[in-house]
């Protein structure tokens, strides 16, 4: 898969597909967790995701170098086509 993006898609197409899917509709899909290496010491539990979250994920990029950025990348992936759902990161 060329990036997160496409294989966001991939996945959702997979849940909703008449066939094999799980849900009939994304609309069912009501809050999407994401594992995120490391925050520092700002977080330690579960939070929504927002901007501020984000820009932590992003200042620790030197912490978690093979896993923050990829992390970040499925978090945008996924809020830019379904922004409408709650997005959570576990730290």
């Amino acid at each position: 898969m060329p990036n997160h993006t496409v294989a966001i898609k991939l996945v959702m197409d997979a849940l909703v597909n008449p066939e094999h899917g799980v849900i009939k509709d994304t609309s069912e899909i009501s809050a999407v967790g994401h594992r995120v290496l490391h925050a520092g010491t700002i977080y330690s539990d579960s939070i929504v995701v927002n901007e501020d979250v984000k820009k932590v994920i992003r200042d620790c990029f030197d912490l978690g170098p093979l896993h923050n950025p990829a992390n970040l990348m499925g978090i945008e992936a996924y809020g830019s086509s379904y922004a409408r759902n709650t997005k959570r990161s576990c730290f």
